[in-house]
């Protein structure tokens, strides 16, 4: 049999987000948090995210998008009207 190159492993799209990370979003858009208070515990949730990938042997890790609720709030938020 052929040598074959490695087939690289990666994630596409969220990760499962925990509750703290869920309550936050929710808190946030609502005002009732500060960024900085969002930004604690999704950093902390992202490193949750690294380290399980990384412990699974994905080879190309990533956020787990833990900072967005969504795949098109992006372009909503940037819309005026």
């Amino acid at each position: 049999m052929q040598n074959l190159l490695p087939f690289p492993v990666t994630v596409v799209g969220s990760l499962p987000r925990s509750r703290a990370v869920a309550r936050a979003l929710r808190n946030r858009q609502k005002g009732r948090i500060a960024e900085t208070e969002f930004n604690r515990i999704a950093d902390a949730a992202v490193l949750e995210s690294l380290k399980l990938q990384e412990e699974n042997g994905v080879d190309i890790v990533s956020d787990g998008e833990q900072r967005r609720d969504n795949f098109y709030s992006f372009i909503t938020d940037s819309i005026q009207g």
